[in-house]
C-alpha cells in the first residue's frame, strides 16, 4: 500500500518537476551565448537595468566597458573559423579572470564584449583595462595569433538610461578603435 502511495505521489510531481527543470535551462539558454557560456544582449539589458537601478538606490557608480577585438574578420579568414571560435573562447575566459565576482560579463556577438562593473571607483575601470591588455600580452592562445583589443568606458551618471549610458561606452570604444588603427598603420 505503502508503494502504491509513494507511486502515486511520483506520478503527481513527476511532470510539474520536469517542467520546472525543462523552463529553467530554457531560460539560461535563451541568456547565455552559446559559444563562450557568457551573458548575451538580453541577459546584458536586464543586467545594466537592474545594476543602474541598485546604483541609484545605493549612491553608488556603475562603470561600462565595451570591448572589441581588433583585427578579429583576418584571423577568421586566415586561419578558419574553427579558430576564430577558439580565441572568442579564450577571450571570454581572459574577461571572466579579468574582473570582480560583483561584475558582469557578456557578449553581444561577433567579437563584441561588454563588461559592467558595479560598485565602480574612479581607478576600477582603469584597473579592469589594464588587466585585461595585460591579460592578452601574457595569453599564449592569444599572443600566437596577436589578438588585441579596443576598449571603451564611462560611468554611469544619475540622469543616463540605459541607452545614453551604453551609447557613451560605445563612443569611447569607436574613439579608441580609431587610435587604435591609426597607430597600427604608422608603425
Amino acid at each position: 500500500r505503502h508503494y502504491q502511495n509513494l507511486e502515486r505521489i511520483h506520478q503527481t510531481l513527476l511532470y510539474p518537476l520536469k517542467n520546472a527543470l525543462q523552463y529553467h535551462q530554457a531560460m539560461q539558454l535563451a541568456m547565455q551565448d552559446g559559444l563562450t557560456g557568457l551573458g548575451n544582449r538580453r541577459y546584458f539589458d536586464e543586467q545594466l537595468n537592474r545594476a543602474m537601478h541598485y546604483a541609484n538606490r545605493q549612491h553608488t557608480k556603475v562603470g561600462l566597458v565595451l570591448g572589441d577585438l581588433n583585427k578579429f574578420k583576418v584571423i577568421n579568414d586566415t586561419f578558419g573559423h574553427s579558430v576564430g571560435d577558439q580565441v572568442l573562447k579564450e577571450f571570454a575566459n581572459l574577461l571572466r579572470q579579468c574582473i570582480r565576482d560583483s561584475d558582469s560579463v557578456f557578449r553581444f556577438g561577433g567579437d563584441e564584449f561588454a563588461l559592467i562593473v558595479e560598485s565602480a571607483t574612479e581607478d576600477t575601470l582603469d584597473i579592469v583595462k589594464n588587466r585585461i591588455n595585460n591579460a592578452l600580452k601574457s595569453n599564449a592562445l592569444l599572443a600566437k595569433y596577436q589578438v588585441g583589443c579596443s576598449l571603451g568606458a564611462t560611468f554611469m551618471n544619475r540622469a543616463d538610461n540605459e541607452l545614453t549610458l551604453f551609447e557613451r561606452a560605445d563612443n569611447a570604444l569607436y574613439r579608441q578603435k580609431i587610435n587604435t588603427s591609426k597607430n597600427l598603420t604608422v608603425v
